[in-house]
């Protein structure tokens, strides 16, 4: 019998974006997704290998309805065919400590590695998106200019950074 599996109530998948030229981050969660294709096994990379998951993009919480509006409407509106965020894992290099995912944002996939690790039942996927790799510099220019003020810092500069923070958490369930 194969030692863990998936566990839905046990998974956390956030994201930080960041504002002001000091670049201060403003974290949050996606409340709702589907994982397929977990399966039984002996390691995190067993559990995960052949996993994909959708985000519904409407799931966005920041801990702040306004934000979250806008970033549902304005943000992810300002995308082509993004009523959902699209991944499935190629490779998890547990060696070098990397996962990488087809990644699909905007109607664009792309290949997108991130940091991963396995530390007792807990398994972690972090890094960094570039959004303008995924050809939504337009979603950028869009949730900046209706967070122009709220993205001014002390410095009387407007920023809206063009790249965010992936968190992917998932305490895995022993057999």
């Amino acid at each position: 019998k194969k030692m863990f599996s998936y566990n839905y109530l046990n998974t956390k998948i956030g994201f930080g974006g960041y504002k002001f030229t000091d670049k201060k981050e403003v974290k949050g969660v996606f409340d709702k997704f589907k994982v397929s294709g977990a399966k039984e096994g002996n390691t995190g990379k067993e559990v995960f290998e052949n996993a994909s998951v959708a985000i519904p993009t409407s799931s966005v919480n920041s801990g702040n309805e306004d934000r979250d509006w806008k970033l549902d409407n304005i943000f992810f509106g300002a995308m082509e065919a993004t009523d959902s965020i699209y991944a499935s894992v190629k490779n998890i290099d547990e060696a070098n400590g990397s996962i990488t995912f087809a990644f699909k944002l905007n109607n664009f996939e792309k290949d997108l590695n991130l940091a991963y690790e396995q530390v007792g039942d807990t398994v972690r996927a972090t890094g960094v998106i570039d959004l303008l790799s995924f050809e939504a510099k337009a979603a950028v220019d869009s949730i900046h200019q209706a967070c122009y003020q709220l993205h001014t810092g002390a410095d009387g500069v407007s920023k809206t950074w063009p790249e965010a923070m992936i968190y992917i958490q998932n305490v895995l369930r022993r057999n």
